[in-house]
């Protein structure tokens, strides 16, 4: 079986993943996958800034075209928290105009911080809700459990 420029498949080294992000062939990268591909952006970035992306570096698309690769359109965060936390900023700022405001989790709005207050449980790091939304939702919780 041959392989590389020498299969007949060989479409130039370029190849599109699921989600629609650009892969290009690049064996001796450092950030080469098993079949020794490399997402385009990741490229771009590090040519735009002249040296290898960090270990837990991410790049994100501003504008959230995962086929846009100009260096213009990615931001390259520090790990994947940071680029998580950059997508969480961009739906509130889209939802209510406010960057730094989050959503109650039981009433679905949108509130300053300071309005709310974050619970932490096992199962998540915290969610923020209204006190008054998280109280009536563990009354409802409580009137439910007698009817049974």
């Amino acid at each position: 079986m041959k392989y590389g420029k020498d299969n007949k498949n060989w479409k130039g080294g370029v190849s599109i993943a699921y989600d629609g992000r650009i892969f290009v062939h690049k064996p001796n990268h450092p950030r080469a996958y098993k079949n020794n591909y490399v997402f385009r952006s990741i490229l771009v970035a590090e040519k735009a800034i002249g040296k290898p992306l960090p270990d837990k570096a991410v790049v994100h698309h501003h504008n959230r075209i995962v086929t846009d690769d100009i260096s213009g359109n990615l931001v390259i965060c520090e790990d994947q928290s940071y680029h998580l936390l950059l997508h969480q900023r961009m739906r509130s700022l889209k939802a209510c105009g406010h960057s730094s405001w989050r959503k109650c989790c039981r009433c679905k709005k949108y509130d300053s911080v300071s309005n709310l207050y974050c619970y932490r449980t096992k199962n998540r790091i915290g969610h923020f809700s209204h006190r008054s939304c998280e109280s009536e939702y563990h009354k409802r919780l409580r009137r439910e459990r007698k009817r049974k």
